[in-house]
């Protein structure tokens, strides 16, 4: 029995969180298993609020672009955190490049997680 409600699995990132699985490594290899799939109302308010702080993310990257900050960085934080259509062909395009793909599995590794496939 839960004791408090943010003890509660919904209110947990990994609920959400398709790489939380213990296989992420083929998020890029089957694209289908890694589709969103609304599960329910507070799931859709999560993914809500989820998109709305990635578009201010993404918003705050452009104007980081013309004055000092990351503004590259929060620019891909903010495509990621969002959802919309043609999210996932996006991300794909970005891991096609190898210096990305590199990238990714060295952070991968350093963590202590096997690399992703393609």
């Amino acid at each position: 029995m839960v004791r408090n409600s943010l003890e509660h699995p919904i209110y947990s990132w990994n609920y959400y969180n398709p790489l939380s699985n213990g296989d992420a490594e083929d998020y890029f290899a089957d694209r289908e298993k890694y589709k969103l799939k609304i599960q329910g109302p507070m799931h859709l308010i999560w993914v809500v609020i989820r998109s709305i702080f990635g578009f201010i993310l993404l918003l705050a990257g452009v104007i980081m672009l013309f004055t000092p900050g990351q503004g590259i960085l929060s620019i891909v934080l903010g495509i990621f955190l969002m959802e919309f259509p043609g999210k996932q062909k996006l991300e794909y395009k970005m891991i096609q490049h190898d210096s990305t793909f590199n990238a990714i599995n060295w952070l991968r590794s350093k963590a202590g997680k096997d690399a992703l496939r393609r």
